[in-house]
């Protein structure tokens, strides 16, 4: 799921959010955050993104501004860790501009002990 947000000549700005579609507890993983315009790469992003999630005890990344050798995708290794079993999401905003926003949903189980 990803916001919208019209720019001046019509095309749309969005965040994806790359993540696993399942996670145990309280084990980061990897997500990677890429801003498009239309159907391309924003390679020129400015702009900080912030990062929310349902999951009131998550580890998120913080606050991140793209750089030039990002060409509008950044990859945060081992940079979330949710809590809490169940449906959770993830959501990256571009700071100032909330309609700019994309949103990754992950199944978070509980951690299964081996004997």
């Amino acid at each position: 799921m990803a916001g919208l947000m019209t720019l001046g000549c019509g095309t749309h700005a969005t965040l994806n959010i790359t993540a696993p579609s399942s996670a145990i507890a309280g084990s980061p993983f990897t997500i990677t955050v890429t801003a498009v315009v239309g159907q391309n790469r924003d390679t020129v992003i400015n702009s900080a993104i912030v990062f929310t999630s349902s999951d009131s005890k998550a580890i998120l990344p913080p606050r991140y501004s793209f750089t030039p050798n990002d060409a509008g995708s950044h990859t945060f290794t081992d940079g979330v860790t949710l809590m809490t079993p169940g449906s959770q999401s993830i959501t990256a905003t571009v700071s100032g501009a909330p309609g700019i926003n994309g949103t990754a949903n992950v199944k978070v189980s509980t951690a299964t002990t081996q004997p």
